[in-house]
């Protein structure tokens, strides 16, 4: 049913949807370490977040980076 040997890897994704792909998953990422660091004391929090309102703005832009990110990556 499913091809998963090597030999199957399907074709290489182009250079524009690759960048792309890396790029949104970083921002993503650093938007991710940037909220949970900002709960410890002595590090400054995401500015604008304040309150669940303002959490749920960056939150909305993590999963709008990882589900850029994740069209990128697939393999239509």
């Amino acid at each position: 049913m499913f091809r998963l040997g090597l030999r199957f890897r399907g074709r290489p994704l182009p250079r524009w949807r690759l960048l792309l792909g890396i790029l949104s998953a970083g921002v993503a990422g650093v938007l991710l370490l940037w909220v949970l660091l900002g709960f410890l004391p002595g590090f400054p929090p995401v500015p604008g977040a304040s309150g669940p309102g303002g959490l749920r703005a960056v939150a909305a832009v993590i999963v709008a980076g990882l589900l850029v990110a994740s069209l990128a990556f697939a393999d239509f």
